[in-house]
């Protein structure tokens, strides 16, 4: 009969039962919805529209490259953090999802003293000391009537969505800065190559201008000019050496290992990989889905919303249904029929006087939501204006090196035809040494370009979204 009456009060309460707070609906007004669905610089012979790959770091068909990568998300120190706040964020959600289930308790006590005999209404008596027992056991039930739990769990996997999708902006960020590190070592000891064919060139310059002034076919004073110029292309090489190893000390660190632990063929490299196919770049709605960070912020959003609706909780009553029972008295007479003790029924708690500081706090998750919501649109465009940029910088760029080429093209046939004419009598050591050290000059601007090329490609996957 108790548990019947039970149950219909519960129905009678579940009827009015309602979910307080505004439900997560994207607003219309999001800039996420105004974004076109091409990009405005992807037109050039650069770009192609084909999907961006998962794995797009395996376009460069580097071995060394794809070891590195796999390495770094296996033991990125960010990425174990980053996992490691999933795994907090799911505890939490978990234990918001464990509110909304029934819940036992059971308790006891013994020990040995004397009760108040005016706590039992018996004046001017003493009561005897004994030992005296006391065990409580329970089950509750939260109604939820204002939704406040519901609420707080949509919060609550909204902020573990939100873990998962910082983790992928972890993934690509270290994905690229891995990539981008790679290439400066390789673009180091390339230019380390430039910059011993250099001095080797300046070396050659001044004997052939020793001889010269030997001869009395130059002034002396030429002289000091050539070994001043020897010295200032040897000084070059310690400030690359010092760039490469930098390069690997940081290559180490984002392969969550020692720099004692780096394959040995990494440091080797001396060809800067460059993508040789236009860049898949899919098109502009799909790599604002794609975007992890976009993700994450509007996983914020949502628990921002949600968490309007369980301040808004607080202004209504906190009901559970339970039933608790238990055996109270002299430890001589544990279990005697007289012991026993029960209740059922709603258990309500209002904090009715509070309501101002209740008010408060519905206004300050407001305000959190409007946050959310502006940090929401300024993620976006901050990712359009990345992207736009990013593309705009690569087209440009690889128009410069392609004009680049073409200089260093030119220099070579000019250092060719020296050595013919030389060959031929018809022109001096100088004219040659001039000449190669001209078409030296184009080669380390080139490489600059190539190198530049290179960081702008890793960019480009960096923002559009790749590798999550």
């Amino acid at each position: 009969m108790i548990m019947r009456r039970i149950a219909l009060l519960s129905a009678t309460l579940l009827t009015g039962a309602c979910t307080v707070g505004p439900d997560y609906v994207r607003p219309p007004e999001a800039k996420i919805n105004q974004a076109s669905p091409d990009f405005t610089e992807a037109q050039a012979k650069a770009f192609s529209a084909s999907d961006l790959p998962h794995d797009w770091w395996r376009l460069y068909d580097n071995p060394v490259l794809d070891k590195l990568i796999e390495q770094a998300l296996a033991k990125n120190t960010d990425l174990r953090i980053a996992a490691a706040n999933i795994k907090r964020a799911d505890a939490y959600k978990a234990e918001i999802d464990d509110a909304k289930s029934v819940h036992t308790n059971i308790s006891g006590t013994i020990g040995y003293g004397q009760q108040s005999a005016e706590e039992h209404l018996l004046f001017d008596e003493t009561l005897p000391s004994d030992y005296m027992y006391s065990l409580d056991a329970g089950l509750s039930y939260p109604l939820d009537l204002a939704g406040q739990i519901k609420r707080a769990m949509q919060a609550a996997r909204a902020e573990s969505a939100a873990s998962r999708a910082a983790y992928d902006r972890v993934r690509i960020g270290v994905v690229a800065e891995a990539g981008r590190t790679y290439l400066d070592v390789c673009a180091a000891g390339r230019d380390l190559d430039l910059a011993r064919s250099t001095v080797l060139l300046a070396e050659q310059l001044n004997r052939a201008n020793a001889q010269l002034v030997a001869t009395g076919r130059a002034a002396s004073v030429s002289q000091r000019g050539y070994e001043a110029q020897v010295w200032r292309t040897k000084a070059a090489i310690p400030e690359l050496e010092a760039r490469q190893k930098a390069a690997l000390y940081r290559l180490s660190a984002l392969l969550g290992d020692v720099p004692q632990a780096l394959p040995a063929e990494v440091s080797s490299c001396h060809e800067i990989p460059l993508l040789k196919t236009p860049v898949p770049t899919g098109d502009g709605r799909a790599f604002l889905q794609r975007r992890p960070d976009i993700r994450e912020a509007e996983e914020n959003l949502k628990a921002a919303t949600a968490r309007i609706g369980v301040a808004m909780g607080d202004l209504y009553p906190h009901i559970s249904l339970g039933i608790s029972g238990g055996s109270l008295g002299l430890l001589s007479r544990f279990g005697n029929a007289d012991t026993y003790k029960y209740s059922a029924g709603p258990l309500i708690s209002w904090d009715f006087p509070a309501r101002d500081a209740v008010n408060a706090r519905i206004k300050q998750a407001e305000a959190g939501d409007e946050a959310a919501f502006a940090a929401f649109d300024r993620t976006v465009l901050n990712a359009l204006r990345d992207a736009e940029t990013a593309l705009s910088v690569y087209a440009r760029d690889l128009d410069r090196n392609h004009d680049l080429q073409q200089a260093t093209a030119t220099r070579a046939r000019s250092r060719d035809d020296s050595e013919e004419l030389l060959a031929g009598g018809r022109q001096t050591l100088m004219d040659v040494l001039n000449a190669r050290r001209n078409h030296l000059a184009a080669e380390q601007e080139l490489a600059a370009s190539q190198a530049k090329l290179a960081g702008d490609q890793m960019t480009l996957f960096w923002v559009l979204g790749g590798g999550w």
